[in-house]
């Protein structure tokens, strides 16, 4: 038997991979402006931008020396983020998992309004700290 594997033409696939790209960097960006409060001229977006974040996943996966290592440039300098910052991916990473224990999911919608606003976040980074 053989089967046959249709593949979209390049244009198609490469439109919905930056689709996808975009989608996850709104949402990323949605969090850290709407949910937690920064600016995006802050230097923890900048930091994270350098790094390669660009979406809620890569934030999540970040390990203990990834979050450290953090830094922006400053004029020229790389300037570490600071500890504050550093502190909110831990936050998040551990508002992560409380928010799939709470409701028996697998994987959190950062879009969900019920689930993820400023309310729970000040709830979550009160318990944390």
């Amino acid at each position: 038997m053989v089967s046959l594997v249709l593949l979209a033409p390049m244009s198609i696939q490469s439109s919905t991979w930056s689709t996808r790209s975009s989608t996850r960097r709104a949402i990323l960006e949605h969090v850290l402006t709407n949910i937690i409060g920064m600016d995006k001229d802050d230097p923890f977006p900048k930091a994270l931008k350098a790094q390669g974040v660009s979406s809620i996943a890569d934030l999540l996966t970040m390990t203990e020396q990834d979050i450290t290592d953090l830094v922006y440039d400053d004029e020229g300098t790389n300037t570490p983020v600071h500890r504050a910052h550093m502190n909110v991916i831990r936050i998040l990473q551990t508002w992560n998992l409380h928010l799939i224990q709470t409701y028996g999911i697998k994987k959190v919608d950062w879009m969900d309004q019920q689930m993820v606003n400023e309310y729970e976040w000040d709830k979550i980074q009160s318990l944390c700290i």
